[in-house]
Order: structure tokens, then C-alpha cells, then sequence
């Protein structure tokens, strides 16, 4: 949308353009992910940006908006602004349940299928749900879910393999060292921000491990 505005006026131009078509479908519904970022983006001197020029629209009921955002990024932006914010009715999405997670993986099957010409018994599905909900604990379901469902038919496609439990437990357990090692990583930095070896903190028997690394009970525990 942005492409190519040089000029004043002609981000608005576009924009009007966009809202007339998808306000002429009845039946449209306008998906605007990370819709905090309506905010500001487009302006320039003398020129509204998104939200402002969304909001006549979304006055008068022309169109239907569905916004993604995160609760902290809401209450820095769309909050902020009364007359943005009472066009929009807030809705938390809780995360999903993993036997919820399971039928959204079931129902994503058919798709992904099809985009990787490789055929999964249901059985799989259930297997990865399980196995990716135990192991993985840096994202939440069903997005590791998704992952390790795209990863596994690419991993399959490119290799000409079949999409196998062992595969999928390949390619959890590889994701899940990945992860270890960051935090591995992680660990050692805070001890270098707490301005004390190991050495240090293992002879100060009197000295509070839980000030020193900031009250993280793995790092912690890497210390003894």
C-alpha cells in the first residue's frame, strides 16, 4: 500500500480506493494483523494515516475489521485513541487447549497435504500434538504445533521421505536442543551481569543466588 506514495495525497488516494472495493462486498471481511501498527503508518505532513482514514468507514458500518494484536501493544496504541477504540470490540483469544489444538491441526491437515503433496494419517497428527506439547515450552499452541506439522512435511518433501513418528520426534528433539542451547547461552550471560563468576558465587556461601541471577530457578540450579 505503501509502494510507490511519493507524493501527498496519494496514500490516502489508494487506501480510499481499497476501502470503496471491499466496502462494495457485502460479505468481505478486511483480517488486519498486527493492527496496532495502523497507527501512524502513511502519515506525513498534512496526510491522516491508517486509522484516521479507517475511521469514517468503520463510522458508518461500511465494512467489517478483525484486528490482531498483542494486549501490551493495544494498550499503547488503540487504547489511547477514544474514537478508534470504541469502533472495536476487544476480544481475548485465550490460548487453545491442546485437544482444541489437535482438531485445529486435524483441520489444517487437507491443506498442508496438498501443499506438500504428502499424505498423513490422523494418527500422526495426534502424535505431534502430544509430543510438541510436552517438549516444546518457548511458544504456545497450536503455533509450535503448526510448526513442527511444516517443518516435518518440508523436512519429508526435500529429502523424499515419508512423514514417519520417528521423524517427527527428529525433528521436536533437534528443535527442543536448539532451544536448550540458547538458554545454556542465556544462563551464562545474566552471570556475567551480575558481575561475579561461578567461581564466586559457588565460594560466597552467604551470598543470595537469587538476587545474583534474578530469581530464575533453572539458572539457578545450573550453578549447582
Amino acid at each position: 500500500m505503501l509502494s510507490n506514495t511519493k507524493y501527498r495525497g496519494d496514500f490516502e488516494s489508494r487506501m480510499d480506493e481499497a476501502m470503496t472495493y471491499i466496502s462494495s462486498h457485502k460479505n468481505a471481511v478486511l483480517f488486519i494483523d498486527e493492527i496496532h501498527t495502523i497507527i501512524g503508518t502513511g502519515s506525513s505532513e498534512n496526510s491522516l494515516d491508517v486509522a484516521n482514514i479507517l475511521k469514517p468507514y468503520l463510522a458508518r458500518a461500511d465494512i467489517k475489521i478483525i484486528g490482531a494484536t498483542t494486549n501490551e501493544e493495544y494498550q499503547k496504541t488503540i487504547f489511547k485513541d477514544k474514537a478508534l477504540r470504541r469502533r472495536f470490540d476487544l476480544i481475548n483469544v485465550l490460548e487453545p487447549s491442546l485437544e482444541i489444538t489437535k482438531k485445529i491441526l486435524l483441520g489444517l491437515k487437507p491443506s498442508y497435504e496438498d501443499f506438500h503433496n504428502i499424505r498423513l494419517d490422523d494418527n500422526l497428527i495426534i502424535h505431534l500434538c502430544d509430543e510438541a506439547d510436552m517438549k516444546i515450552h518457548n511458544k504456545k499452541r497450536p503455533d509450535k504445533c503448526i510448526d513442527i506439522l511444516d517443518e516435518t512435511l518440508s523436512y519429508a518433501k526435500i529429502n523424499h521421505k515419508e512423514a514417519t513418528y520417528e521423524l517427527i520426534d527428529q525433528i521436536i528433539d533437534d528443535r527442543v536442543g536448539y532451544h536448550n542451547r540458547r538458554k545454556d547461552y542465556h544462563y551464562k550471560e545474566i552471570l556475567k551481569l551480575s558481575f561475579l563468576s561461578e567461581n564466586k558465587l559457588k565460594e560466597d556461601k552467604n551470598y543470595n543466588y537469587h538476587i545474583a541471577i534474578y530469581n530464575n530457578e533453572e539458572a539457578i540450579s545450573y550453578l549447582k
